[in-house]
Parts: C-alpha cells; sequence; structure tokens
C-alpha cells in the first residue's frame, strides 16, 4: 500500500509538471492573442529553452506574425493620417474656391458637394446626399452622358448649362470628368463656374461696337437729308396747286419727323457706345432722388405718386449727372409700365432707406402688368424691352451706371403685382 501510493504521488507529479511544461507555452500564445484582439500590438510570447521544439518554433512564428502586425498597423495609421491631412486640404480647397465642384457615385447619386456648389444652384446640397443628380438637376444629364462617353478618363468639353435661381437664368460653363477603375466607371466629378456676368459683359460690349458702328454709318446722312427736305419745302411749295400742295407739304412733314425719330434713335444708340465713366465725388442722393422724383410726377399728373426719402442727407459716392440719368429713367419707365395697369389711379412709389448694414436702398415700384418670366432674366441686357416702340437701351444704361457706382441692379416682379426694381448702393466710403 505504501510503495502504491508512493507510485501515485509521484505520478501525478510527474503527470502535472509535464501538463504544466505542455500548456504553459499555450497558455501565453493564447493571452497573447487576446491583448492583440484589444489592440496591443506589441506583446510578444516568451521563448525558452525548456519548451518543446515545436512550442519554440510555434512560439517564435507568432511573435514574427505579431511583428509584422504590428508594423502594419503602423503603417496604416500613418497612411490614414496622410489620408485625413489630404481630405482636409481638399476640403478647404473646395470650400474657398468659387466654382462649384459635385462629386458623384457611379449610378450618379450625389455623394460629395462644396458650398459654392450649393449657393450657384441655390439648393441646400447637404440635404440631397444620394439622390440622383440627373433628377436634381435634368440640365447637367446631357453633359454626364457625354462624360460617360469619353475615354481614357479625359474632361468632358466645356459646355454652357442655363439654371434658373429665384427668377434669374444663369449661365454655368460647366465640364464634367468620369473617375475610372480598371476601365469601370465608379464616379464622376461634376465642375462649374456662374459665367452670367462675364457673357453679360460681353454682349453689352459687341452691342456697344454695333451701336457705335450704327450711329456713326446712319447719322451723317440726317442732317443733308433733313435740310434738303426743309429746302424743297420753302423752294417748291407754293409752286404746286392747291390741290397738290398738301399732299406735297404733308409728305415733307412725314420725313422731317421720320428724319428726327431716327436721330433721337441715333443719339440714344451714342449715349449706350459712349457712355461716360462716372467722376465719384460725395453726393446726397436723397436730393437727387427729390428731384428725379419732382421732374418725373409732374409728367404723370393722373398717377398717384408715394414718395419716402429719409430728412437728412444720404451721402454715397457717385456722379451726379448719371445718377439723375439713371433715376429720371427708371421713374420714366414705371410711370409707363402703371399705365397699362389695371389699378386706376395708377401707382408709383418710390422709397429711399438704409439697411442693416449701412448699405443704401433705392426701390421703384409700380402698379403695372410686370415682367414676363421669359423676359425677367434678361431685363438689363442691351435691346431686350418690354415696350413695343422701345429701344431697349435705357435699362442697358442704368445697369451700366449702376456698375460703375459699385452698385448692384436688380428687376423683380412684386408679390402684389408691378414690376419692383431696386438699387443697392455700398456705404458711403468718403469723410
Amino acid at each position: 500500500v505504501l510503495v502504491a501510493l508512493v507510485l501515485l504521488v509521484g505520478a501525478t507529479a510527474l503527470g502535472l509538471w509535464f501538463a504544466n511544461r505542455l500548456l504553459e507555452p499555450i497558455g501565453n500564445i493564447i493571452a497573447a492573442a487576446t491583448d492583440m484582439g484589444e489592440g496591443s500590438m506589441d506583446v510578444r510570447v516568451p521563448v525558452s529553452g525548456r519548451q518543446f521544439a515545436e512550442f519554440q518554433t510555434l512560439s517564435n512564428s507568432f511573435n514574427v506574425m505579431a511583428g509584422r502586425l504590428e508594423q502594419q498597423q503602423s503603417d496604416l495609421m500613418a497612411v490614414n493620417a496622410q489620408l485625413d491631412e489630404r481630405t482636409q486640404f481638399t476640403s478647404a480647397v473646395l470650400a474657398g474656391v468659387s466654382a462649384g465642384v459635385l462629386g458623384l457615385n457611379a449610378d450618379f447619386s450625389l455623394r460629395l458637394p462644396n458650398k459654392s456648389a450649393g449657393e450657384l444652384l441655390g439648393l441646400d446640397l447637404e440635404q440631397q446626399l444620394g439622390a440622383d443628380i440627373r433628377e436634381l438637376l435634368p440640365e447637367f444629364k446631357p453633359l454626364l452622358e457625354l462624360a460617360t462617353q469619353e475615354k481614357g478618363g479625359a474632361r468632358s468639353q466645356e459646355v454652357k448649362i442655363f439654371h434658373k435661381v429665384t427668377g434669374n437664368l444663369l449661365i454655368l460653363l460647366a465640364s464634367a470628368l468620369a473617375e475610372r477603375l480598371e476601365g469601370e466607371i465608379v464616379g464622376y466629378v461634376l465642375t462649374f463656374d456662374d459665367i452670367s456676368a462675364l457673357a453679360s459683359a460681353q454682349r453689352q460690349s459687341a452691342w456697344s461696337e454695333v451701336a457705335r458702328r450704327i450711329a456713326h454709318e446712319i447719322k451723317n446722312p440726317l442732317t443733308p437729308i433733313q435740310l434738303s427736305t426743309e429746302r424743297l419745302k420753302r423752294r417748291f411749295s407754293h409752286k404746286i396747286d392747291e390741290k397738290g400742295q398738301e399732299v406735297f407739304n404733308l409728305c415733307l412733314d412725314t420725313i422731317i419727323r421720320q428724319v428726327e425719330t431716327i436721330s433721337r434713335l441715333v443719339n440714344e444708340f451714342s449715349s449706350f457706345s459712349r457712355l461716360p465713366t462716372a467722376n465719384l465725388t460725395k453726393v446726397n442722393l436723397a436730393e437727387i432722388v427729390r428731384q428725379a422724383h419732382f421732374l418725373q410726377a409732374a409728367s404723370f399728373t393722373d398717377q398717384d405718386w408715394s414718395l419716402n426719402v429719409p430728412e437728412v442727407a444720404v451721402p454715397i459716392n457717385g456722379d451726379q449727372t448719371l445718377l439723375n440719368q439713371a433715376i429720371q429713367n427708371l421713374l420714366k419707365n414705371a410711370g409707363e409700365a402703371a399705365q397699362m395697369g389695371k389699378l386706376k389711379p395708377a401707382r408709383v412709389s418710390l422709397n429711399l432707406t438704409w439697411g442693416d448694414d449701412r448699405r443704401i436702398f433705392l426701390t421703384i415700384h409700380d402698379s403695372g402688368p410686370g415682367i414676363g418670366e421669359d423676359i425677367l432674366p434678361r431685363v438689363g441686357e442691351p435691346y431686350v424691352s418690354t415696350k413695343k416702340a422701345g429701344t431697349g437701351l435705357g435699362l442697358a444704361i442704368v445697369k451700366k451706371i449702376m456698375e460703375d457706382h459699385g452698385a448692384r441692379f436688380s428687376v423683380n416682379n412684386a408679390p402684389e403685382g408691378g414690376a419692383l426694381i431696386s438699387l443697392i448702393f455700398p456705404e458711403f466710403e468718403g469723410v
């Protein structure tokens, strides 16, 4: 019994020793794997000469694997840091550029818009993420189809796109690029910029040159025609019998009147093509408005004209002659438009106020029929007129004068009816 007990205790001790030697490396590997699973990539398994050769090989392989994982994690973190920096840089660039940039997925869904894109399009694009751009902005659909057909990642040719925002028609110069990976389209980059002002300036410059040439070619023969007509009237009027004299004088008077009409049109052409540059000095806009209102209201005595102007001086940097010309032109147009309205008596209201940012707002509202939606976006361009007998140069001259004064000129239809013209002057910068 004693020998058996000694053998049993010895066998148990030997079994425990062998089990510990067998399981200790496995336990170390399990503990290290657990730590690695929790994010600690710097753990290693101890290797000793007391371990079996197989466990030594397993521990060394585990340590090599852990070292590689640690290095890969370090490399990935470095790459992620670079990507974050590039993303921040790209976001800063996109936020700072005035052009609109839209990042699209392969299915044309909106992925990444910049701030300028939303401002140009008049949309809150952050709320439209994931929307199909072809449905959200159908005018861009042909451009995207053109980009899809381009090979080798080439950017599509730039095209003009017309986009309407709050009653204004914008001219956007846009292009699109299809992003490809191994020949497959993975996304699109759509860029566009507002060239409405540039296009308008180009058209105005072209029309100005046309007007100058027309005025030059027409004005020269007008005076000889008028003088010759008057001479014929004086020379031969008394030699014609009474029956033919009335027709003769009527024809000559018609020629003289038409020459005067052509002369007036030529003078408008000349005024538009050679509009003098504004000589900006300190002027009182309130007094200019009062004078213009007084002169034009006297011409429309059957209408109800109202004037709201501050009693104090409203100083601005301006040219008194050009401002008086522009405001009188606008008031004359407002009075003529009010006559065509249904409201009797017709009304014209003129308001001059300060804004919160010290800018100066001058608004002219008439009770006329308003301006057609098809013409409204082009009001202010040369030879665009709402009047049958108009030349279309009046508002173009007003717009040019406002540009020389650094002021903003806009025309809209008022909610209650009639046209609403707004002139917004910058804050006075003089002393």
